[in-house]
């Protein structure tokens, strides 16, 4: 391997930092190793702890791995734990604790309701179709826009 490309290697491993998933930072960083087979263990374990996010950091460092397969199973262990923690904080929302009274309800409303959705009156005129609507200036009550109004003073900053 030419000295160049070694040194970009160590370059890459510098400048690899964890920004999104656990797992993605952990595939990155071992594609990265197999082109920088003479890198001592220990600096290979530190530029891992290093590239990770703070709470990453200090969980890795909480489990004081000795070896860098050592750390790839912490990690691999706390990106699990996390995905869990994840999964079970929206687990727990999408289980409903109404039992059906909010079906229910809705059931209830119409079949007891006057008005069906279709005799509603629409909140928008959908036919454009009627003659125009009189422009009147709100300032001096003129048939003009306001913008153009002769009485108006725009405010000065």
């Amino acid at each position: 391997m030419p000295v160049n490309a070694e040194r970009h290697a160590y370059r890459l491993v510098a400048n690899l930092k964890q920004t999104g998933a656990l797992r993605d930072y952990i595939w990155a960083y071992q594609k990265i190793m197999l082109d920088v087979p003479m890198m001592p263990e220990k600096d290979k374990l530190n530029w891992f702890i290093i590239g990770l996010q703070s709470w990453a950091q200090a969980n890795m460092e909480r489990s004081n791995p000795e070896s860098l397969e050592q750390a790839y199973v912490a990690a691999e262990r706390l990106a699990d734990t996390q995905h869990r923690s994840y999964i079970d904080t929206f687990k727990s929302t999408k289980e409903s604790d109404h039992d059906g009274k909010r079906d229910e309800r809705r059931d209830n409303r119409s079949e007891s309701s006057p008005h069906k959705a279709t005799d509603r009156k629409p909140l928008f005129r959908k036919d454009n179709n009627g003659p125009p609507r009189k422009v009147t200036c709100w300032v001096c009550g003129g048939r003009h826009y306001t913008r153009v109004c002769p009485k108006w003073v725009r405010p000065t900053e």
